[in-house]
């Protein structure tokens, strides 16, 4: 629940980089920039400010926050999974490099944010673009038309990270109905031609998308074993999901617009695979866990370290 949120925060932060672009599209020419110059400037200083305080006040381990006592140290270092890293494993660990990349996990994961990333956050880089060549709007009112789907996809990673943390729904199972009724919705651009129709449907294709790593990342985390794994997993993964950002634009060029059609085709097979890649992760997973159990630890604890897990913050470093 709580990464569930801290990522909506994230992804709320759309809702009012809209509204912002469309204001300070007012302010261009002022003080002689244009107002994509300002949007910069503006965006990018409190991310500066907040970066700076973080890199002093935010603790690395339980251990080393200032805020706790020691009891609630004691507390909360007993209460956290056997596989979360501590201040007191080695910073590099040789084996637990090569073990990762033994793992099959390792590489089913990361085709998961590769495919993803691109088919389904690949609009997201133009979506500004998209909205405006349905000729609904002008350029800077198509900036307010994108505050919709940020708002329902922040809501809609509340909800399900709620049922999730509640023991209703399983991450695995959120994770492909999600990303089945965003392909439903991709298929649906592709077939019809309404404006008004479109802007729905890449509205919650989009918002669909925005909640699918939030609650993959506990499994991510917990599939980790060690603060070398952990580091190098969870970092190599965030750079794969920065695919979205290189490929994407070009997946949706303005060249196959206005319709989008074969751009939307791409997304459908992309997301069809990282539906394949997370059923494959979920087999893994569970292969792996029912493995432990065997080799000693019961399937009750097992559970345990899952539910623990899945609860668990990312590391604030390797999320950094």
């Amino acid at each position: 629940m709580r990464i569930a949120f801290f990522y909506a925060c994230g992804q709320f932060s759309g809702t009012i980089s809209g509204l912002l672009a469309y204001a300070l599209s007012f302010m261009n020419g002022v003080g002689g920039l244009a107002a994509w110059r300002w949007l910069f400037i503006l965006e990018g200083i409190p991310a500066i400010l907040c970066g700076v305080y973080t890199y002093f006040f935010l603790p690395n381990y339980p251990e080393t926050a200032k805020f706790l006592t020691e009891d609630e140290r004691t507390i909360i270092v007993d209460h956290l999974p056997k596989t979360q890293p501590s201040s007191l494993s080695q910073t590099w660990n040789a084996e637990q490099a090569k073990a990762l990349f033994r793992d099959p996990t390792f590489w089913t994961f990361t085709m998961i944010w590769i495919c993803h990333s691109i088919g389904g956050f690949g609009v997201s880089k133009v979506l500004p673009t998209v909205i405006y060549e349905l000729g609904l709007t002008g350029s800077a009112e198509s900036q307010l038309m994108t505050m919709p789907t940020y708002t329902i996809g922040c809501s809609c990673l509340i909800l399900t990270g709620w049922l999730i943390h509640r023991g209703l729904v399983r991450s695995w199972v959120a994770a492909l109905s999600l990303e089945a009724f965003g392909c439903v919705c991709y298929i649906i651009l592709v077939t019809v031609e309404s404006a008004i129709v479109r802007y729905i449907f890449v509205t919650f294709a989009l918002a669909c998308t925005i909640c699918i790593y939030p609650i993959l990342w506990p499994e991510r985390i917990r599939a980790a074993h060690g603060t070398t794994t952990a580091g190098l997993a969870i970092g190599f993964t965030n750079a794969m999901a920065q695919m979205q950002g290189i490929v994407g634009p070009e997946v949706y060029e303005s060249r196959f617009g206005p319709y989008y059609k074969l751009s939307f085709s791409v997304s459908i097979g992309l997301i069809g695979g990282a539906m394949f890649f997370i059923s494959l992760t979920w087999w893994l997973i569970r292969r792996q866990d029912r493995k432990r159990a065997r080799n000693g630890m019961s399937e009750h604890d097992v559970k345990d370290v899952a539910k623990a897990a899945s609860r668990a913050p990312c590391p604030p470093e390797a999320e950094v």
